[in-house]
């Protein structure tokens, strides 16, 4: 969501594409854009790897939904 030439400028840092992650352990969800609110269950299990774990920190991702793929869902 952030703009990856103002990222370069003031941070020095290179944005990867939502569609180039890698696979991770975790997946920490932090705001509640609409295009996070909007993914499903499964384009979130895609970017994890076995044993997911999401951290769900605006409480957007359904717990049913997490629960019936596998997803280990923690929430402040």
């Amino acid at each position: 969501m952030a703009d990856s030439a103002e990222a370069k400028h003031e941070y020095g840092i290179e944005l990867t594409s939502f569609q180039d992650l890698e696979k991770s352990s975790a997946v920490v969800v932090a705001v509640a854009h609409k295009h996070f609110k909007e993914l499903s269950t499964s384009s979130y299990l895609n970017l994890m790897k076995e044993n997911p774990v999401l951290i769900d920190v605006k409480g957007i991702i359904s717990t049913e939904e997490s629960k019936k793929h596998g997803i280990r869902l923690w929430r402040l």
